[in-house]
């Protein structure tokens, strides 16, 4: 029995295809959504630990949930307009590595592969010390205003007050 290697690696590449669709809609995606579902979870925790009251992390993701619902949007704007700096910063840092090769010349394609791997290599190291830079400007507006954006959906509705 003769097997066709081409016809082996055109069906192989098909199913491949067909998973990482599969992959990226039934469980990337969802998780996505579920973390923004879930993001409310530590500050209902803090206030509730501020009011003196015990509640476990579980009661805390399902008041999350609830705060959350119909508000998943407007986070996930918030997390887009902060977090985009970082792929500008990727994207550019790719155009510059490849702005870095020499132009195709009689060199051996040993060579050029060499000189594009090591262009990446750097490229990858200057935009993870230039992302690691960033985020220690921007991570903290982020986080203020993910703690803004949770006081302005509940405001004081989990502190309670102890005169009560």
């Amino acid at each position: 029995m003769e097997i066709n290697c081409k016809e082996l690696r055109k069906t192989a590449r098909k199913q491949l295809k067909g998973n990482w669709v599969w992959v990226i809609g039934l469980l990337i995606i969802p998780g996505i959504i579920k973390r923004f579902s879930y993001a409310m979870a530590p500050y209902i925790m803090k206030d509730m630990i501020d009011s003196k009251y015990e509640m476990t992390a579980t009661e805390a993701i399902s008041e999350s949930r609830k705060v959350m619902k119909g508000n998943k949007t407007t986070l996930f704007i918030i997390w887009l307009t902060f977090n985009i700096w970082y792929f500008i910063i990727g994207l550019v840092g790719i155009i510059i590595a490849f702005l870095s090769l020499k132009p195709f010349s009689k060199s051996m394609l040993a060579d050029i592969a060499f000189q594009a791997l090591f262009a990446f290599l750097i490229a990858i190291i200057l935009i993870a010390i230039v992302n690691f830079l960033l985020s220690l400007y921007l991570q903290p507006y982020y986080r203020q205003t993910v703690a803004n954006f949770y006081r302005t959906l509940v405001g004081d509705k989990y502190l309670k007050n102890e005169e009560n």
